[in-house]
């Protein structure tokens, strides 16, 4: 009940309101704009020379401002630059070099007289062996270790700054689950 009367109360002062606004309506009072003042040129006369008249006109011409931009870099670029998302001829690359790195997953290491290779899948579920020294990643990344645990790989990418960087990415055997 406290509800219903509350809820009338509300649409009724609320509908007061909005009547006592729609009271007379007032003219609305607008400036009238103020005229600018029009240089007047002298006439020409036809016996002047073109000194006079190149004089005429030159006072008339306003000075243009001017902007240096040297040095300066171009406001309207964006300050991060855009990366394309896959490589120039990326139907050449190999199918490790044609995904990202995080995409990619550690299957397996495997441990011999050879050396330590590790099993890597891609995204369309195809696995490929690889060592130290493959190339793997957008960024040209190369594994750089491989341990029982974990594959390292060492990419150069470019900072917002446009600087290279080295950035190294482990990808673990058996991630640890968060949460």
């Amino acid at each position: 009940m406290s509800r219903c009367v509350l809820f009338k109360f509300v649409c009724s002062t609320s509908l007061l309101l909005l009547m006592v606004g729609c009271g007379e309506d007032a003219p609305l009072e607008f400036e009238s704009p103020t005229p600018v003042p029009v240089i007047a040129l002298p006439e020409v006369e036809r016996g002047l020379t073109e000194d006079v008249v190149l004089a005429v006109t030159q006072e008339v011409v306003l000075p243009r401002p001017s902007y240096l931009g040297v040095g300066r870099r171009d406001p309207f670029r964006s300050i991060i630059a855009a990366s394309p998302k896959r490589p120039v001829g990326g139907d050449e690359l190999p199918p490790l070099q044609r995904n990202r790195i995080s995409d990619l997953r550690l299957q397996g290491i495997v441990w011999g007289s050879y050396g330590p290779k590790a099993i890597v899948n891609t995204p369309d579920g195809k696995g490929y062996t690889v060592g130290i020294g493959t190339k793997m990643g957008f960024n040209h990344g190369v594994i750089s270790e491989i341990t029982q645990k974990k594959v390292v790989v060492e990419e150069t990418v470019l900072n917002i700054f446009g600087e290279p960087k080295k950035r190294r990415t482990e990808m673990e055997l058996h991630p640890q689950k968060e949460g």
